[in-house]
């Protein structure tokens, strides 16, 4: 059927594995197998488009031209939103982000950038404790003690699809 709503995972700081990292796999297939497509991919330098000798202090070297490396990653999640927005088989008007670490703090930024993003989930990355914002956002369930997986925060997204406001 479709259109169905969809997934936006910036990732974060798996630096050579990238979005084939265990954990990023995990929670793409828990999406879709709820029903969600979802796009992980990866950032400037990480996994697939890693380069060698890069770290985040050359980010500096593009000051002088009026970027920052926080701009350049901005551009590829906002590339990434352009692209699921125009998939016959999503829903544009209900798109998802979540991400840790830099992928959190890439989240926390194109979520309050771009109004097509109608739930963003952290985990971590922001000057806020990850435990905090991840049980904050798990307490939805209800149960905010439980271990933390994948499969649980996928469920989140569920719930919020079922409840509409995703």
């Amino acid at each position: 059927a479709g259109p169905h709503p969809a997934v936006l995972i910036p990732v974060g700081h798996w630096m050579a594995e990238g979005k084939m990292h265990a954990t990023v796999q995990a929670l793409a297939q828990s999406l879709v197998r709820r029903g969600f497509v979802v796009l992980a991919y990866d950032p400037i330098d990480q996994g697939e488009r890693r380069v060698a000798g890069m770290n985040h202090r050359l980010g500096l070297l593009l000051l002088p031209a009026g970027l920052t490396d926080l701009a350049v990653l901005l551009g590829d999640t906002l590339s990434a939103a352009d692209h699921l927005a125009a998939r016959p088989d999503v829903d544009a008007r209900r798109i998802g982000i979540t991400g840790c670490s830099g992928g959190g703090m890439n989240t926390l930024y194109a979520a309050a950038l771009d109004s097509r993003f109608k739930a963003a989930a952290l985990v971590n990355g922001v000057p806020i404790p990850r435990e905090a914002l991840t049980r904050a956002a798990l307490a939805l369930e209800g149960d905010s003690r439980a271990p933390i997986t994948p499969e649980r925060e996928a469920g989140v997204l569920e719930r919020l699809i079922e409840e509409e406001l995703l």
